[in-house]
C-alpha cells in the first residue's frame, strides 16, 4: 500500500539453512509509508505507462512487503560476510533450504508481487508462504481487492487459498538441497576390541574425494548426500583406528572384516537415488555384521527414483529401509 489512507504492516519470519554457514533464524517488520533502510536488492515496478489512473511512475518504494523482503536480503548479506552485491549474488547459492513466512494486512500489489517473484528466483531452495488479510468493509475478506486511490491493479494473489483463520495464503514450495546425517557405532570382535563411534553429515552434490564409495578418485567430485556420508563413515573409522596414517582402500577392507557388531543409521531428507542405493549396498557388503538403517521423509516410499520401494513407514511418517546384521 502506498498512500496514507491506509497503513499496511508486514512481518517476515525466516529460518534458513546454509551450506558452510550457520543457520539464520529471525523476523523483520515494516509498515508502509516509511523510508527504506539499507540496500534495495529488489526493485519495485512503476505503474504502467498506459495507466489512466491519477498516479503514475514509481509509487511503491515505501511498500511494506517490498521493504521486509529487502530487510531479509540485508540480513543474509551480513550473515554471508558480503562486501558487494556481486559477492552477495554469488554466495546466496549457499542457501540450502528454509522457510519464509510473509504476512501483511493487505495483499501484495503488482509491484510487491514482482519483488517476491525476484526473491524466489534468487532463492529457489526456500519454501515461501505469502499470507494476507484483505479485510473488506462490512466484514469478510477477499483474495483480490482493487488497489484504489489511483493505483494500478489489485492487492492480493489470484490463486491464493483462504484458510480457516480467514487469511489468504499463496504457498511456493522450495526445492531444497537435501542432506543426510549418519550415526555409527561399530566394534571389533573380542572383549577388548576397539569401538568406533561418531556422527557425520553430507550435502547433495558437494565436492568430495571418495575413499571407498564410490570407487576411489584422485580428485574431488560432487556426490549425492547418501554416498558421501557413507564414505565419510569409512574415513572416520580409518582415522580413529590409525590417526594420521593413510591406509589403502583394499587394506582397509581387509581390516574391517574384524568388525562383528554395531549399528549405522542414515537420516536423509530425501530417499537415496540410484547412486545412493548402490553405495548403501556396497557398505552393507563391507560391514555384513552391522545393522544398517536408512530413514527418510517422503510422501511415498519411492518417488522419482528416490527411496526404496520396500521401505516401511513408521508412526511418525518416516520411511525406513533396514538391512539386518548377518551372523
Amino acid at each position: 500500500m502506498t498512500t496514507a489512507a491506509y497503513v499496511n504492516e508486514a512481518r517476515l519470519a525466516y529460518s534458513i539453512a546454509f551450506i558452510g554457514y550457520a543457520n539464520l533464524v529471525g523476523e523483520v517488520k515494516a509498515v508502509s509509508h516509511q523510508e527504506p533502510k539499507g540496500d534495495n536488492y529488489y526493485q519495485d515496478l512503476p505503474e504502467p505507462k498506459d495507466w489512466t489512473g491519477a498516479l503514475r511512475g514509481i509509487q511503491h518504494r515505501r511498500d511494506a512487503e517490498r521493504r521486509v523482503v529487502n530487510l531479509l536480503a540485508n540480513e543474509i548479506y551480513r550473515h554471508l560476510g558480503c562486501e558487494s552485491t556481486a559477492q552477495y549474488k554469488a554466495r546466496i547459492r549457499a542457501v540450502r533450504r528454509g522457510a519464509v513466512d510473509l504476512y501483511s494486512d493487505m495483499g501484495p500489489c503488482h509491484s510487491c508481487r514482482s519483488v517476491i517473484k525476484d526473491f524466489r528466483w534468487d532463492f529457489p531452495t526456500l519454501a515461501i508462504d505469502v499470507r494476507y488479510r484483505n479485510a473488506l468493509r462490512g466484514g469478510g475478506s477477499a483474495a483480490l481487492i482493487p488497489a484504489g486511490d489511483g493505483l494500478f491493479g489489485m492487492y492480493g494473489i489470484g490463486d491464493a487459498v483462504q484458510r480457516p483463520d480467514g487469511l489468504w495464503v499463496k504457498s511456493h514450495p522450495g526445492a531444497p538441497v537435501p542432506a543426510a546425517t549418519a550415526t555409527f557405532d561399530v566394534k571389533v570382535a573380542g572383549p577388548d576390541g576397539d569401538r568406533f563411534r561418531g556422527t557425520l553429515d553430507a550435502v547433495d552434490q558437494q565436492p568430495h574425494a571418495p575413499y571407498l564409495y564410490p570407487a576411489p578418485s584422485a580428485t574431488a567430485a560432487p556426490l549425492d548426500e547418501a554416498t558421501a556420508v557413507l564414505d565419510k563413515i569409512a574415513q572416520a573409522i580409518r582415522n580413529q583406528m590409525a590417526p594420521g596414517q593413510q591406509m589403502r582402500p583394499q587394506s582397509f577392507r581387509q581390516w574391517i572384516r574384524g568388525i562383528d557388531q554395531g549399528t549405522v543409521r542414515l537420516d536423509c531428507e530425501r530417499g537415496p537415488g540410484q547412486a545412493g542405493r548402490t553405495a548403501v549396498a556396497a557398505f552393507v557388503a563391507d560391514f555384513p555384521k552391522v545393522r544398517v538403517e536408512v530413514a527418510y521423509e517422503a510422501a511415498a516410499a519411492q518417488a522419482d527414483g528416490y527411496g526404496y520401494a520396500d521401505a516401511t513407514r513408521g508412526p511418525d511418517g518416516t520411511w525406513l529401509k533396514a538391512f539386518a546384521a548377518r551372523r
